[in-house]
């Protein structure tokens, strides 16, 4: 039951149901303090959150020109078998683009650029050395002339 015998009780009633020692109304908000706290942990979550994004997107990538490379090459083989081409014949993007998804060539997605390779070596990409390849880039040397 609220009295309004005088502002001042009520004030001091409603007090006690808004908060303990905080200001109502217009005066209630973070102090300059609180405020500074907050935007330092925030600051320090995205200090954190960025660099694993990135190593994210980067490993992602990776995994994704693995695929097309793989892709390349069992279009590759399959080429090679229907056509009975020898170790060593030389592929064309066009001669096995009708093996692959969609008739098209796979693109990096880190923005390399694949080299299709002769019969019987590895399709590359232009990343190799960031771990874009079939081999572990630090078992291999330079990758080989077209």
């Amino acid at each position: 039951m609220t009295h309004l015998n005088s502002a001042g009780h009520l004030q001091r009633r409603l007090a006690g149901r808004c908060g303990v020692g905080r200001p109502h109304g217009p005066e209630a908000g973070l102090t300059l303090i609180e405020t500074l706290i907050v935007v330092g942990i925030i600051g320090i979550i995205i200090a954190i959150v960025i660099p694993a994004i990135a190593r994210s997107r980067a490993a992602t990538q990776r995994k994704t020109c693995i695929l097309n490379l793989r892709q390349i090459d069992a279009a590759k083989e399959q080429f090679a078998i229907e056509k009975r081409k020898l170790q060593g014949a030389i592929v064309r993007a066009s001669d096995i683009s009708p093996y692959m998804r969609g008739n098209q060539m796979p693109v990096c997605k880190g923005g390399g650029i694949y080299s299709i390779q002769r019969i019987g070596r590895d399709p590359r990409c232009s990343l190799w050395r960031k771990g874009h390849s079939l081999q572990d880039p630090n078992s291999i040397g330079e990758p080989e002339p077209e």
